[in-house]
């Protein structure tokens, strides 16, 4: 429940600065194999935003070798313009079905939003229009402030009504860019995350000395605004 509101209050602060800032949400458990290749994705994904309908886009990961436990993007038919359009998700499927959604061009969903900050506020004010609210009202009082959300804000509002701020599709609509070979890992269960472990298990004599470096780190998102989902 905290997470949701934390973001949707983040999403809300940065949309009254301007609706056209450019967010980027990042989940928080996740691996990557190649950072470059994520990075260059979420370049080329911001540049893509100004054509998209939706004004919000994910990625959609295209991998050799199969997840475990991953949800899959499933594309509309007849796909136009920049990107493919979103019908659904299949949230972990088995085998066998994942097999056969990735053969019709199901790519594994990364959770990887980026978009217009407007754009998420009226999401966030149509599935949550009383919290959404409250949380704004929040905002303006601490301008240049911290935020700190309030537990008696929630009384007598429904756990169910706190958990509806969905940001798949098609509650929320979207394109998806595929990208391959990205070494993606959605680590939802204890079973992915094992595997991860597994396949990267690192010996001591393998670890090589450590070197600080001044130089800043080549993953990047430009120009765009970040918010982290926790799980």
């Amino acid at each position: 429940m905290g997470s949701s509101l934390t973001i949707a209050a983040g999403l809300l602060s940065i949309a009254a600065e301007s609706a056209s800032n450019v967010v980027t949400i990042l989940p928080a458990r996740c691996y990557v194999g190649n950072e470059g290749i994520l990075s260059s994705a979420l370049a080329q994904l911001q540049a893509m935003l100004p054509d998209l309908p939706e004004g919000v886009a994910t990625l959609g990961m295209i991998e050799m070798d199969d997840g475990v436990d991953e949800d899959y993007l499933v594309p509309c038919s007849g796909n136009s313009g920049p990107g493919l359009s979103v019908l659904g998700v299949a949230h972990r499927p088995v085998g066998r079905v994942a097999q056969h959604l990735r053969q019709h061009g199901a790519m594994v969903a990364s959770g990887i939003l980026t978009g217009y900050a407007g754009v998420f506020a009226a999401h966030i004010y149509n599935r949550w229009p009383v919290l959404a609210n409250s949380l704004a009202g929040m905002n303006a009082a601490a301008v240049g402030g911290e935020n700190r959300l309030r537990a008696d804000m929630f009384q007598g509002v429904p756990r169910s009504a706190l958990r509806s701020l969905k940001w798949s599709p098609p509650v929320l609509p979207q394109r998806a860019l595929r990208v391959h070979c990205c070494g993606w890992r959605g680590l939802h269960t204890a079973r992915a995350a094992s595997k991860i472990s597994e396949s990267c298990a690192v010996t001591i004599g393998s670890v090589r000395d450590y070197q600080p470096k001044m130089d800043c780190p080549s993953f990047r998102i430009p120009q765009s605004r970040l918010v982290t989902k926790w799980p």
